[in-house]
């Protein structure tokens, strides 16, 4: 797992939603907040298939 990805796991706590989580990654990398997207969005559904997270 790559450090944007553990970052973004990191602050889903129910309190804000993965975009959320991903614009205050994107400003703090000064990356593009669509290619963060892409980058996780592949681990992000497979924590979901196998129940680590909830939409």
């Amino acid at each position: 797992m790559d450090s944007v990805t553990a970052g973004l796991v990191g602050v889903c706590d129910g309190e804000l939603t993965a975009r959320q989580g991903l614009a205050g990654i994107a400003v703090l990398t000064d990356a593009d907040q669509g290619d963060l997207a892409r980058q996780v969005m592949p681990v992000l559904r497979d924590m979901v298939a196998d129940g680590l997270l909830v939409r």
